[in-house]
């Protein structure tokens, strides 16, 4: 998500501001990719449980394609929009692993506890495509009408998604998240 935010800004700036801020979040992407591949190397759960060793087979084996969008981002070669779908591709294949555990059990606390915990994280990533999309207006001092609308839906989809969250979480996290 930080990644996506900081090209999307790069890209949206002509690729006049955000440099080096992006280099520094390549390194931590970087960081963080081969600690989840070291991980799932040592994850065998995932093979005995087929919607959960589906959802792992979808997450990228290596950084290639992620080389290659960074290319292209570098050479400002690529428009803003396929940028973002690319990242976000990226974002829903690891959200897609953990959106697939509530159809592994049958226990209802388990389950409610997941769905909160899944709320969360689709709140976060409509509120990083939020940042993403007013950091590239911002940058690129052009926001269109398209761009402004997307961002209110982003806003929309952000409510809805802690809505959800008011209704499954305990009171004890709904009052945490609204302390926030």
């Amino acid at each position: 998500q930080a990644e996506r935010s900081m090209s999307t800004r790069f890209i949206g700036s002509g690729g006049k501001a955000f440099g080096s801020e992006l280099a520094d979040q390549r390194k931590r992407t970087d960081r963080a990719q081969a600690d989840l591949g070291s991980t799932l190397a040592e994850f065998t759960l995932g093979s005995r449980i087929p919607p959960l060793a589906g959802a792992l087979d979808s997450l990228p084996k290596d950084s290639s394609g992620l080389t290659e969008q960074r290319s292209k981002v570098d050479a400002q070669a690529m428009p803003l929009e396929e940028s973002m779908k690319f990242y976000s591709e990226q974002v829903n294949r690891l959200l897609s692993v953990v959106k697939i555990m509530p159809r592994v059990t049958d226990n209802s606390t388990v389950l409610r506890r997941m769905m909160v915990y899944i709320s969360v994280l689709d709140a976060k990533e409509f509120a990083g495509l939020e940042r993403a999309v007013g950091a590239a207006g911002i940058a690129s001092k052009d926001f269109s009408l398209r761009e402004v609308e997307k961002f209110i839906s982003l806003i929309a989809k952000q409510d809805f998604t802690f809505q959800v969250f008011d209704v499954i979480a305990t009171e004890e996290l709904r009052e945490t998240r609204h302390a926030m």
